[in-house]
């Protein structure tokens, strides 16, 4: 029996009579372990391709738009999620009174408050150690206790603060970083004197973390606090700023799990250390489970951009390509951790591992407008391959017609993306192909939001950083027939 098998059986026998229910807003927050949880339940906002699937291959899940019949029928928060007499219901039918756990993608007190009026066995860290990593300023003040290395880095209110002087002490290239922010809305980058006064003057009292703006390589690292150390794993290359996929220059539009541009043996063992570090500082604050880091890796040195004390996007993502290499998932040691079950891991060797590439890579649109961008069409989530213009037709005694769901790149339709079967997740690849997974028609989504993303078995960037033109190009093809 695998160390896998191994922990997921105690895990599902901790389950038997105690139901694990993911509460989130998109289902896919929720995946990773959905087909290998014995009595697993996911309760979700959103209604899509993604729900219909998962419920004719897994069943146990709950989707509040799917129930009433209406697309954006709440506002998107797990709390409020939770106040609904439907999924009350729901959960109710399913567990008994005490007897059942929660967990989410990001935790609020609201939620802790929520869970606890469910007696519910909450399987996340609590709100106020959330806050405490999540608030950029706090975050680095207590990091650097402990010799976490950070780019050259001032806090002050920005009315205090002179261009110049900042200039001399940090270079003439800055990031100004406020005390919340997600997918890049809490970060800006500076480059003159103009606009800096622009954004001292919009926030003059606002308190800020400025620092200098390091040159390097942008990635992202999974990892989780347990009894036995620190685990780390799933190093992506960070792909940000792609002003097709993004309205923001910081804004994180995907991963990719292959690409190792400028990291040696050396720098390497760096990122096991400074995440180490920083995984210690929050275990020594009573933090334990899933967290996430984003760094810089430079010629010669690894510096911390900040830290995300919750369960990181990708995780769902990779959970499915540990399970792939034959490793133990974050997100089983996450619950281990949470459940109070014994596994006897040496992180040393899981973070060595842990750090190898991986042939995988994902890539999301957001929407780049100011306006609620509409969803009018309609694409098939599942499988598909992009194939020459011929592959796409089928011929008949009299004439020819295109195959379903075929999605063309260009007008002279000879790139077309064809559909080869449905499919949820990365696990439905065969043969080549990647997965593309978009909103249902109908649905609202707001700026930054997520419209559409590509999961592949292969890297989604070339040697400079930057996407591939034809992932770029099918996205763009997918905005279109979505618009």
């Amino acid at each position: 029996m695998s160390k896998v098998d191994f922990f997921l059986k105690q895990i599902n026998f901790k389950l038997k009579d105690k139901p694990l229910f993911y509460i989130c807003n998109d289902p896919e927050r929720a995946l990773g372990l959905e087909a290998l949880l014995k009595n697993y339940h996911i309760v979700c906002v959103d209604d899509s391709d993604l729900f219909t699937y998962i419920k004719l291959q897994i069943g146990n899940i709950f989707s509040l738009e799917n129930h009433v019949g209406q697309k954006n029928a709440l506002f998107r928060s797990s709390a409020k999620l939770l106040e609904e007499e439907s999924v009350a219901e729901y959960i109710n039918n399913n567990s008994k009174q005490n007897e059942r756990f929660f967990q989410t993608f990001k935790i609020s007190s609201r939620f802790q408050k929520l869970a606890e009026r469910y007696n519910a066995t909450l399987l996340n860290t609590t709100s106020q150690l959330n806050k405490s990593f999540e608030n950029k300023l706090r975050q680095y003040r207590l990091l650097k206790q402990y010799e976490v290395n950070f780019p050259p880095t001032l806090i002050s209110k920005l009315k205090e603060l002179d261009y110049q002087t900042l200039a001399d002490k940090l270079g003439n290239s800055l990031v100004i970083q406020f005390d919340r922010g997600h997918t890049g809305t809490g970060t800006v980058f500076i480059n003159s004197i103009d606009e800096f006064k622009s954004i001292q003057q919009k926030f003059p009292d606002r308190e800020a973390r400025v620092a200098s703006r390091v040159e390097g390589f942008s990635y992202t690292v999974n990892a989780a606090v347990s009894r036995n150390g620190i685990y780390v794993a799933g190093l992506s290359y960070q792909i940000t700023g792609v002003p097709e996929l993004t309205h923001l220059e910081g804004g994180t539009v995907g991963n990719d799990f292959s690409c190792r541009q400028g990291i040696s043996s050396k720098l390497k063992q760096q990122i096991i250390e400074e995440v180490t570090k920083v995984g210690f500082a929050m275990k020594e604050a009573g933090y334990k489970g899933l967290f996430g880091v984003d760094l810089i890796v430079s010629s010669d040195q690894v510096y911390i951009i900040e830290v995300n004390a919750r369960q990181p996007a990708s995780v769902p993502f990779h959970a499915k390509l540990q399970l792939r290499q034959d490793e133990v998932p974050l997100s089983i040691i996450h619950i281990m951790e949470f459940m109070d079950l014994i596994y006897d891991i040496d992180p040393i060797e899981y973070c060595n591992k842990g750090l190898e590439p991986v042939s995988a890579g994902q890539l999301f649109l957001r929407n780049v407008t100011p306006e609620r961008f509409i969803v009018n069409g309609k694409i098939k989530t599942g499988v598909y391959r992009l194939q020459s213009d011929n592959s796409a037709l089928i011929f008949k005694e009299h004439g020819t017609e295109v195959k379903a769901n075929t999605i063309f790149l260009d007008e002279e339709k000879d790139k077309p993306l064809i559909f080869q079967k449905e499919g949820y997740s990365i696990d439905s690849i065969e043969d080549g192909g990647f997965l593309i997974a978009s909103q249902l028609q109908g649905k609202q989504v707001n700026q930054g939001n997520e419209i559409a993303r590509i999961q592949a078995l292969q890297s989604l960037v070339g040697k400079d950083g930057k996407p591939f033109p034809w992932a770029i190009e099918a996205l763009q093809a997918i905005y279109e027939y979505l618009r």
